[in-house]
């Protein structure tokens, strides 16, 4: 389910998830480990946890807007 009413709005797939491609784009590399974007993503918003990170990546991968590179880093896709 990626909308619920009985959560806060930041514990939101949809969120989480523009939140992230916002980090992405603004990285100044090509690709970056999922331990660093958990890191400065909770540096810049609300802490979430890893299950929480790994849910909303896969629904941006699922919507083909981020691939996984050889070595298990993440890219926006073009």
């Amino acid at each position: 389910m990626i909308i619920s009413s009985s959560q806060s709005p930041q514990k939101s797939l949809l969120i989480i998830g523009a939140n992230i491609l916002k980090i992405l784009r603004e990285h100044s590399f090509e690709s970056t480990n999922p331990l660093i974007l958990m890191s400065k993503y909770n540096d810049i918003h609300d802490e979430i946890s890893f299950s929480y990170l790994i849910l909303a990546l896969d629904w941006l991968f699922l919507i083909d807007t981020i691939k996984l590179t050889d070595t298990g880093d993440i890219k926006l896709c073009n």
